[in-house]
């Protein structure tokens, strides 16, 4: 049976461009309680997300780390941020 995905139209978006596209973000932003809420919980779900990229991230170099050095690969942590921000602007597409 294939899996049917369903991709969210608001996927990627910033979430201030979802409030303003609902009408609402005027009203929510009103506020500075919610609006320091809002923006904590961006932070906080960006950086769960980056530590589950890194912990994905070690587990590739632990497995392929000789592949990696016999390409010349020797500083792992180069390609972390470049391979992170490349996963972060594919989830906006």
């Amino acid at each position: 049976m294939a899996k049917i995905e369903k991709t969210s139209p608001h996927r990627g978006i910033d979430f201030d461009d979802f409030l303003k596209e609902q009408g609402v973000f005027e009203e929510v932003m009103s506020s500075p309680k919610i609006k320091k809420a809002i923006r904590d919980l961006g932070n906080s779900l960006q950086t769960e997300m980056h530590e589950a990229f890194a912990a994905g991230w070690n587990a590739f170099l632990a497995t392929h780390s000789g592949l990696l050095m016999a390409h010349g690969i020797k500083d792992f942590r180069i390609g972390f941020e470049e391979a992170w921000a490349k996963y972060w602007q594919s989830r906006k597409k």
